[in-house]
């Protein structure tokens, strides 16, 4: 009986300390990050040639899966219609680190899908015109 208690207090202690994936994502998440590709519909956006032409996001975690994260983007670099944009939002990160929800300041929410492997992130999503966005960055 002794040994079973043991072993049922020990399995109740690992799986206490199993890592929440939410969590981990969220740590790895925070700081800055450089936009490298957009798509929208599958055509490429972002770059010297296209709309816009430099992004970044800043990751701050403020819980387990939330925190806040400042966009920001420049367009239309080198012309008279050159303009740098930064939004201020916040994400919760749900289902195993797979899928964020953001909400703009403006309380819009977007849901999409994430993936975080090392220093690359993917987020995917559908806007609010139906066109499909993904976005890519790298951690600074």
């Amino acid at each position: 009986m002794r040994k079973l208690f043991i072993l049922l207090v020990a399995a109740a202690f690992m799986a206490s300390c199993a890592k929440d994936p939410n969590k981990e994502a969220n740590e790895n998440l925070e700081g800055t990050w450089s936009v490298n590709s957009v798509t929208m519909d599958g055509t490429q956006v972002f770059g010297p040639d296209n709309l816009i032409n430099e992004a970044t996001m800043v990751f701050a975690m403020t819980d387990d899966a939330t925190g806040t994260v400042k966009t920001t983007i420049t367009v239309f670099k080198g012309t008279p219609f050159e303009s740098t944009d930064t939004e201020n939002s916040t994400y919760e990160i749900t289902e195993e680190a797979t899928k964020i929800k953001l909400t703009d300041s403006d309380g819009k929410v977007t849901d999409g899908t994430m993936t975080l492997e090392d220093t690359n992130l993917t987020v995917s999503y559908t806007d609010e015109d139906g066109v499909a966005v993904v976005q890519k960055a790298t951690k600074q």
